[in-house]
């Protein structure tokens, strides 16, 4: 599978769509472009995330417009605590980490919750930000929670869209990307200890939508990714 070739300075979110996002979302991402310039690819992973998120919201039952864009806000807000120079400097030295390096990069939930809370976020956004590596189960960082603790559908589905992301994306140096079949296989395996066990239905249906758009039962990351911006659009504009 290719690396992604894109322009640094360009974004794949539309202006449409930007323009449109609330002040204290656009003032993170301003934060977070100038302390990240260098890595656009964690610029592409906010955005990816984000569409992946939106996405699946809108397959979840009931779910508004406005909740969809709430979802969307909040997958490229979800890692800002990325953008602490110690945590940036470590994810971006193309290296595996120690286990004393690792304990660091998993502050980045917590960092980025006080980031997100001083511009001013809707607290359910913040809570994506703190939550978003802890698991169903009551494992994951930055600390433990008590199993099926009350924790919003918005955090649940959007650590499922980050770790989809995580999981195909070409250029991550740790791992070799999955294919979506391989894709929706692992994570489906994770559903009821890693993730929300509801949202085995909603991946599902999901991934079968992206299926029948591509017209083909395992698309490459790119089309993949293409097809989910489409899709994700059609809510958010």
């Amino acid at each position: 599978m290719n690396h992604i070739e894109a322009d640094p300075s360009s974004s794949m979110v539309p202006d449409s769509v930007a323009s449109i996002l609330p002040d204290s979302v656009k003032a993170t991402l301003k934060y977070v472009k100038k302390e990240t310039s260098t890595n656009y690819l964690l610029q592409r992973h906010y955005e990816n995330t984000a569409f992946i998120a939106a996405g699946l919201a809108a397959r979840v039952d009931n779910h508004t417009v406005p909740q969809v864009q709430l979802y969307f806000e909040s997958g490229l807000v979800h890692d800002v605590g990325k953008s602490d120079p110690e945590i940036f400097s470590l994810i971006g030295n193309g290296r595996a980490l120690s286990e004393e390096e690792s304990s660091v990069v998993q502050q980045h939930p917590s960092i980025g919750y006080t980031v997100a809370l001083e511009h001013g976020v809707h607290i359910d956004i913040a809570h994506v930000v703190l939550y978003h590596h802890v698991w169903w189960d009551g494992n994951g960082y930055p600390s433990t929670i008590t199993p099926h603790q009350n924790i919003s559908d918005m955090v649940w589905c959007v650590e499922l869209a980050d770790a989809i992301e995580a999981s195909m994306d070409p250029n991550r140096i740790y791992r070799h990307p999955l294919t979506p079949v391989k894709m929706v296989q692992d994570i489906s395996a994770g559903m009821g200890t890693h993730f929300h066990p509801k949202l085995h239905h909603t991946l599902h249906l999901w991934y079968e939508s992206i299926q029948g758009q591509t017209q083909t039962d395992d698309p490459s990351w790119e089309l993949f990714m293409d097809t989910v911006r489409s899709d994700a659009l059609k809510f958010l504009l």
